[in-house]
């Protein structure tokens, strides 16, 4: 670019010079100096702009080597979100944080996230932290479906301070010992992918067998008429292919990167909320061990991989229902309910997804969530 420019400058003197035929001497080096001046200030000026956006470098006083882990494969936005805080931790640290990444399961599945990051196995897990609702049942007000008036005030509602999120995050640390150091977001379970006819009613969901990965989402299928069935996504493919499951419900972020797609005959579009318990955790024994230099930088990048998974999740549910709808001859429709179609299915999961809340938390931190909850609505 810097020579390009210069060239111009160049042309353009001689240019000048050409023009000015019978000028004089002092006429045509007076020219040429200004040519100089200018294209040094241009090349000043494009240096000063490249160094605006150099990545800022903050000082990490002893390296240091950490194992991320995801269940999640390349295509899904928690995968991608994972090698997105790698990179950024190692560009950001100037090469003093090394990442390691285990995807795909390869080192912790997202049942064993709790268990596996407690212990050490990984320094910091990317996971569906629905897996610890067994433990913090109060983690299910995040995806609760049909209960949140609309999108703006889910996420007021989770985000603000003195929200579900700085809720959860306490609970997190109390109960478990793990922090939750930030969310990611998945988009709502709205891809309904079934390898049968699309789901239009209430009555097309008679003794379906649905994958679910936990018992939030199980209580919503049950009570639709469907047969839920629990299992890990790692799992699911073979159990498909098996006709273990007739379907899966999932949010686009899963639709395309587990390889449903090649399996199903239609996919129908029936989403009731706006986005899944997702994060990313480490042991609060292992944070508190890191020096604070480290502490800061990871806390800051990962505040920036909940940003970027926004920003990946911005039109991807459109992009995801189109490819399945032209990329794969299998898929026979691709349905997006009305609203109402869709109205008679939200008032019952909503009813449902409430009793099933109260029932997994007890009356008392029910009605701590549902304080919360009035706050925003």
């Amino acid at each position: 670019m810097k020579k390009r420019v210069l060239a111009l400058l160049m042309v353009c003197t001689m240019a000048a010079t050409l023009i000015a035929g019978c000028g004089s001497s002092s006429s045509s080096s007076t020219e040429s100096t200004e040519a100089e001046e200018s294209a040094a200030e241009t090349e000043e000026a494009e240096e000063s702009a490249d160094a605006s956006e150099e990545t800022e470098i903050v000082e990490i006083a002893e390296p240091i080597t950490l194992k991320l882990a995801t269940a999640k494969s390349p295509g899904a936005v928690i995968y991608e979100t994972t090698v997105y805080v790698a990179e950024q931790l190692e560009e950001r640290s100037g090469g003093m944080i090394t990442c390691e990444v285990y995807a795909s399961g390869s080192l912790l599945k997202d049942s064993d996230m709790q268990d596996g990051i407690a212990d050490g196995i990984a320094d910091l897990g990317f996971c569906g932290i629905g897996f610890m609702s067994g433990s913090i049942p109060e983690i299910g007000a995040v995806a609760l479906m049909g209960v949140y008036s609309d999108e703006e005030t889910y996420w007021e509602t989770m985000e603000s301070e003195g929200g579900i999120y700085d809720y959860l995050e306490e609970k997190s640390i109390e109960k478990l010992g793990l922090r939750i150091l930030n969310w990611i977001d998945i988009g709502g379970t709205n891809c309904f992918m079934y390898i049968g006819d699309p789901i239009h009613e209430l009555e097309d969901l008679d003794g379906v067998r649905v994958r679910v990965p936990n018992t939030t989402l199980a209580s919503a299928v049950e009570a639709m008429g469907g047969v839920p069935v629990t299992m890990e996504t790692a799992d699911t493919y073979t159990a498909m292919q098996s006709g273990l499951v007739d379907a899966v419900w999932v949010g686009v972020g899963s639709a395309v990167a587990n390889g449903f797609q090649e399996l199903v005959t239609s996919v129908t579009d029936m989403c009731f909320g706006y986005n899944d318990s997702e994060g990313i955790i480490v042991s609060e024994t292992t944070y508190q061990s890191w020096p604070e230099d480290v502490r800061n930088l990871v806390d800051e990048v990962c505040a920036d991989g909940y940003q970027f998974s926004k920003d990946y999740m911005e039109n991807y549910k459109e992009e995801v229902l189109t490819k399945l709808a032209t990329e794969y001859d299998n898929i026979e429709e691709v349905y997006s309910m009305t609203e109402d179609e869709l109205a008679p299915l939200q008032e019952l999961i909503a009813e449902n997804q409430l009793e099933t809340f109260k029932s997994d938390c007890g009356e008392d931190v029910y009605n701590e969530v549902m304080d919360i909850i009035a706050k925003f609505e």
